[in-house]
């Protein structure tokens, strides 16, 4: 029970993370290969899709999981 809580509560967050700050997980991923590099726009974009995706998916999970 605990983890499938875990899991949308984690994908959710995950996602929010995304589409609100792609700019800084960039960084992270990023900050030993590059030194004042910035994140291309098809990068940003992709990465705020990805987190869309991750929130419908976290939403629905927990819809099934609390319906169910």
């Amino acid at each position: 029970m605990f983890r499938s809580e875990f899991g949308f509560i984690l994908l959710l967050l995950l996602g929010i993370f995304m589409v609100w700050k792609p700019n800084v997980l960039w960084k992270i991923t990023h900050f030993l290969s590059v030194k004042d590099g910035e994140p291309t726009g098809l990068y940003l974009y992709v990465v705020r899709l990805i987190g869309t995706i991750g929130i419908v998916i976290a939403v629905v999970w927990a819809a099934i999981y609390f319906l169910s």
